[in-house]
């Protein structure tokens, strides 16, 4: 396999500060011939240069122009050591793979992997920590920080490569702890982060549009002291609403959808569980899909699915299983990865029932119907090590999956049949025991081309990266 640069986006130019209108800086764009091409870039907070450090910089051999070849990313940067997040973040436009890095944005080749541009963390010594997978309007919006903290947040627009705005959240001890999320909702975007009041702005200028709080809900409404504790994005914007009732039972959960651009309850629906909803997890947004924890296991992420209609009145309750979420604690603001919908069929990748012995080095493929809640087709994951990872894709028949196991072993692009769950191996790939990713990778299927992309690895002392690993690396499948 052909590597790709390996690019580095190094820290403002010594002895410029930034002045105090950004705006009216200048975009200075240079090619320098110095072992490699270096773009030199004026972007926001100063003088920045991406410089390649080795590396073929040439399409991959056998590969005409424009065609995909396989490349990679070098795994070189760290993220936040403390934050409570596992940053990623993989877009696509057109012929370009926008990747993020810790330190910043890259814009690379989809062909060979050649980086064309870049664009920086806002600050000195920060780095991103969190990202939204909506790019609605060619706008993206992400969280940075530094050491442990992350509770800063810009968007860039990707069409003019450049930094929109910036914020801060305002502190709040009383705010609940629901992690780093940025829920997307066409051009609002909701913001939080632990200990921080949430605030929404619109994403196409910045402006802030409404806070959390008891004030956003309707005085009509007759629960009482009632609060977000997190949202999730999607074609609906919805809301996890814990009410203070000062019942010995405990104070329920409710899911709301929630109009963006005023922060105020549409619907609310009472979540009624045997924990009072507490855990309670938000799989989709279009259809509304929650779990429940399960009533004996709070704690474990057990599949307890229900589906809502468009007033927030229950709909479907899916059969219950062994299986239980995958990645249940990677929530962001956007829908998880490992639920798709597509029509009437709801699909997961799940892990088997923690009683298993296969159930820590394996994992499901299970898919249900919304109208009638049943099953209908399950298949685990064989082989050594082998699980099955969800895959990304426009597909709207099929579902995707990367089948995976130790380095050593050859990895496989394998289809299910979404009505039938009919198994296709789509490409299966040698082993790569030189060249993989950093740790688990998420998964995406853009224009025959499979993308293996790493979160963002902390610094541990008297720990060295390995250099096999990768940040992202590129595999056509034709």
């Amino acid at each position: 396999m052909t590597s790709s640069d390996h690019y580095v986006i190094s820290p403002p130019a010594p002895g410029r500060p930034p002045g105090p209108d950004r705006r009216g800086r200048t975009l200075l764009v240079s090619l320098i011939a110095i072992a490699g091409l270096a773009l030199v870039a004026a972007v926001v907070t100063g003088v920045w240069m991406l410089r390649s450090t080795g590396g073929d910089t040439t399409t991959a051999q056998g590969k005409a122009a424009g065609k995909a070849g396989p490349w990679s990313l070098d795994d070189t940067s760290y993220g936040l050591a403390g934050a409570r997040t596992d940053a990623k973040g993989i877009w696509f436009q057109g012929d370009t793979v926008i990747k993020a890095l810790p330190e910043g944005l890259i814009g690379l080749d989809r062909a060979t992997g050649r980086r064309q541009w870049g664009i920086p963390t806002p600050g000195s010594g920060t780095a991103i920590c969190q990202t939204s997978t909506d790019i609605t309007g060619n706008r993206l919006v992400l969280a940075y920080g530094q050491d442990s903290t992350c509770d800063h947040y810009f968007a860039v627009d990707l069409s003019a490569r450049k930094v929109l705005w910036e914020h801060t959240l305002k502190s709040d001890d009383w705010s609940p702890s629901s992690g780093v999320r940025i829920a997307r909702t066409g051009d609002v975007v909701v913001l939080e982060a632990d200990k921080h009041i949430a605030e929404a702005f619109r994403v196409s200028d910045g402006k802030s549009l409404w806070q959390d709080g008891n004030s956003i809900y309707n005085p009509k409404d007759p629960r009482d002291n009632c609060r977000g504790k997190s949202y999730t994005g999607g074609k609906t914007l919805l809301r996890m609403e814990r009410c203070g009732t000062g019942s010995p039972l405990g104070d329920p959960d409710y899911v709301a959808a929630v109009d963006p651009a005023t922060g105020r309850s549409r619907w609310t629906h009472r979540v009624e569980s045997e924990n009072d909803g507490v855990n309670t997890e938000i799989l989709s947004t279009s259809p509304v899909i929650y779990s429940v924890p399960d009533e004996k296991h709070p704690l474990d992420g057990y599949l307890r699915m229900r589906m809502l209609d468009d007033t927030g009145h229950l709909r479907s309750t899916l059969a219950p299983g062994p299986e239980h979420r995958l990645n249940r604690h990677t929530d962001t603001g956007s829908p998880p990865a490992d639920i798709r919908v597509a029509g009437d069929v709801l699909v997961a990748v799940a892990a088997p029932d923690l009683d298993d012995p296969k159930g820590k080095d394996h994992s499901k493929v299970v898919a249900w119907s919304l109208s009638s809640g049943k099953r209908l087709w399950e298949h685990m994951s064989t082989g050594n090590l082998q699980r099955f990872l969800p895959v990304q894709s426009p597909d709207t028949t099929g579902y995707f999956v990367y089948s995976t196991g130790h380095y050593s072993d050859p990895s496989t692009l394998v289809r299910f049949d979404l009505a039938t769950g009919r198994q296709t191996t789509v490409r299966q790939f040698p082993a790569s025991p030189d060249e993989h990713p950093a740790n688990e990778p998420s998964v995406s299927l853009y224009l025959d081309t499979l993308y293996l992309e790493s979160t963002f690895e902390r610094a541990l002392p008297g720990i060295e990266k390995d250099k096999r690993n990768k940040a992202l690396i590129a595999r056509p499948i034709k």
